[in-house]
This record gives C-alpha cells, structure tokens and sequence, in this order.
C-alpha cells in the first residue's frame, strides 16, 4: 500500500500559455484550452502537500512567466515546502526580466533555474522557437547569472537543449558559449516527435543496441536484413510454406535475442541505416561534448542515443512524481497529460490523456492513493518485467493493433508505457 510519504515530486504546469510557437512542440498537435492554474487551488495543494515534498518542479506546456503570479507562487513555495527541498523552474528565457530576476535572486525563490537554448543561431533559433529573440534571451541569461554571482546565491543555473538535425552540428560552439557564460549545467534532450516530419529530424534509434550488435555480430542473419525479409517471416509465421529457410534463421535469432532479454525489429533496421549512421555521428559530437563539458568544469547530462528494452526506467516513478495541469486536473506524467499525437516506430499513433483526478472537486493526497494509482504505478516500478518495448518488436512497425494507441499492449497493460522516449533515456526532462 502507498502512503502520502511516497509521494516526493510535484512536476507543476503553472499555465499553458506560452509566448513562442515552436516548431516541435506538443501544442501543434492537441486542442487544449488555455489555462493558467487557479490560485486557490494551487494555495490548497501548498497547504496539504508541500510539508511532504523533496521537490516541486514548475515547467510544463507553456511558459511559466506568463502566468503573472509566478512571483507569488514561488514565495508561497518557500514559506511551505520543507527548508532542504529543491524548487526547479524551466523558461524559454524571454520573460525573465532583470527586476524578477532580482526577486528570484534576492529572496532565494528557486533552487535551479533552466533557459531552453537550441542554438546560438539568432535566425535559426528564430525558425525553431517563433517569438524568439536569442539576444533578449542571452541578455537575461547574463543579467540572472551576474545577479546570483553577486548576491551570493546558491540557485543552479542551467540550458536545456533539445538535439535535433537542425543543431546538431553546432553543439560544441553552444557549449563553450554557454559555459563562458558560467552556467552550471547543459541538459540535453532529443526531440519527441509529434510529426513524420518531426521524426525525421529526430537523431536516435528506439532499437536496443544490444540486439543491433547480435544482428551485425553474424553473418547468419544477413539475409534476413533484405527489404522483403519481414514479409517473409509473417507469411511463414500465418501458416505458409518456408522455402527460403528464413523463418528458421529468424527463430534462431529471436531465441538468441530472448535469452538476454531482446527481441528483433528487422523491418524497422531495415529501413534504418540513414538514420543509425546519423545516430553514430550524434554519439560522436556527444563525446565531443563530454569533453567541453569537463573542460570547463560543466554538468553535462546526456540522453541515450540508443534505446536499451532491459534498462528502461520511469523517471516519474524514480522521483515519486506525479504532473499538475495548468486546469488543475492530476497525470502521472507529461506524455500522459494532454491527448496529442505521436510518431515513433515508423508509425503515428494517438496518446490519449490518462487523468486520475480533478483538484477543482477532489485533494491531491486522495488522488495520489487512488487504487487505480497506486496500481499504475506499482506496474511502472518494474517497467522492464511488466511492459513490453515496441521498439524491438517488429509488429509495431508493420501496423500492430496495440501500437495505433497508447490505449493497451500486448501485456494487457492499460493504458502502455511500451513505446516511451523517457523510459529509455533517449527523452529528458528536468524532473
């Protein structure tokens, strides 16, 4: 059984309003209202909750400093959240005007604050974030950064990045900017593709590297790389004869795969090697990066590049978390919050919302030991035992029914978790 004490994260969507139109982002694609969160509510998840969290994380689907009471609401989070708990604060940097930032720095409001840079690009980061000006959004990074130096002021102050095609290349030149601007730490994230094209511009694989390398380590499955292979082995699999013998080449490899954990997503590593000679390079210029990194004595964190189907991870459950929408409503995550669409596997699918409850009519604890909760989470816990990885399954990519949504798997689990980024690192957030 779960108790209040488990929980230890509120990830908090303040408003989902926000003054950029990114090109990747998940407003494109759903049909929320706008929203900024009711005060009253927020003053009564502060009285009952705060006394029990380790952190409170306000960043969401919009931009924090659009919501005017922002101020108010990280002095209200002092006042009421344990002396030794983290207040975590993301923004796309425009808003942050020196006298807030005076008032974040001189009352010690926050404990780490993230500027969401991709670029160092003034046109392209223009292209990629519409509304965005990256010397107004420089010129606050240096002021906050200056400010907090001068006072004396502990807060973390970080950029988040997300990788794509369109940066990839000009990531060392944005770390020796960033880090001469003495920031303390670079997170950086690939892309959740909401789009085809989107995917494309995407720089991992969700195929596991083990079983790339057991497939490459013999010559014995090369034939069943072949473009029609797949075809073959469904055919053969529904009953019909297999000359070829490549049904056979196929169970070897799958018992082979099976016995460490894996399994075989040929139709997607087939149609895959653009994309995994550019997932090599990305690797590359991320060791690059590393090396920058320790240069100027900065934090990097890295995602995957690769998926691993026997170490994935739910962030949410490793912090004790759980997400508040900016309508007050309760998500055990942000791929969970908003229905919007997705494409991962080489196919689109729809993610519905999953909400287990309203703050309008029900408290946050009584939500938080909900059975249904407590059973998602219980099952999220031992996410590798309990879910499957459509990435290494080719079925997913040949059209699955369970693949369409994130509706059931092939587990029984409702709703899946199987085709997460954030599970298997190659999405991050500053949870």
């Amino acid at each position: 059984m779960c108790s209040e004490r488990d929980l230890e994260t509120l990830h908090l969507e303040v408003t989902n309003r926000c003054n950029f139109e990114c090109e990747v982002c998940i407003r494109r694609t759903w049909s929320a209202k706008r929203t900024d969160l009711n005060i009253d509510i927020y003053n009564k998840i502060a009285e009952s909750a705060f006394p029990l969290l380790r952190r409170l994380v306000i960043c969401g689907f919009g931009e924090p400093f659009a919501n005017s009471n922002l101020v108010s609401i990280l002095r209200t989070a002092k006042e009421k959240l344990p002396s030794e708990s983290e207040v975590i604060l993301t923004t796309n940097g425009s808003l942050l005007v020196p006298t807030i930032s005076d008032k974040l720095v001189s009352r010690g409001l926050l404990s780490e604050l993230s500027f969401s840079i991709d670029t160092v690009d003034a046109m392209k980061l223009s292209r990629i974030r519409k509304g965005a000006r990256l010397q107004t959004i420089l010129n606050n990074l240096k002021y906050v950064v200056n400010a907090r130096n001068r006072s004396g002021n502990r807060m973390r102050i970080g950029v988040g990045v997300v990788v794509t095609t369109d940066n990839v290349g000009e990531l060392p030149e944005l770390m020796r900017h960033l880090a001469e601007k003495q920031v303390d730490y670079i997170m950086m994230t690939h892309v959740v593709p909401y789009s085809a094209n989107i995917s494309d511009r995407s720089l991992f694989t969700t195929l596991s590297r083990r079983s790339i390398e057991i497939i490459a380590s013999s010559s014995e499955y090369e034939p069943l790389l072949r473009p029609d292979a797949a075809q073959e082995i469904l055919a053969q699999a529904s009953g019909t004869h297999d000359e070829s013998g490549i049904g056979q080449a196929f169970r070897d490899l799958w018992n082979h795969l099976a016995s460490q954990g894996y399994s075989a997503n040929l139709p997607m590593l087939c149609n895959s090697q653009k994309k995994l000679e550019q997932v090599r390079h990305t690797e590359e210029g991320f060791a690059e990066c590393s090396r920058i990194a320790r240069e100027y004595d900065l934090d990097l964190r890295l995602p995957n590049v690769y998926s691993d189907a026997a170490k994935r991870v739910c962030p949410y459950m490793e912090k004790n978390a759980l997400f508040i929408r900016s309508d007050g409503r309760v998500a055990p995550c942000t791929d969970f919050a908003y229905t919007h669409e997705s494409y991962v596997n080489m196919h689109g699918k729809t993610v519905n919302e999953l909400v287990f409850g309203d703050l309008m009519r029900e408290k946050l604890m009584d939500i938080w030991m909900r059975k249904d909760y407590e059973t998602f989470r219980y099952d999220r816990k031992k996410i590798v035992d309990n879910m499957p990885w459509c990435g290494d399954c080719p079925f997913s990519t040949l059209g699955c029914f369970f693949s369409k949504t994130n509706g059931r798997d092939c587990y029984g689990n409702e709703p899946s978790c199987s085709e997460c980024l954030y599970s298997a690192g190659l999405s991050q957030c500053n949870l």
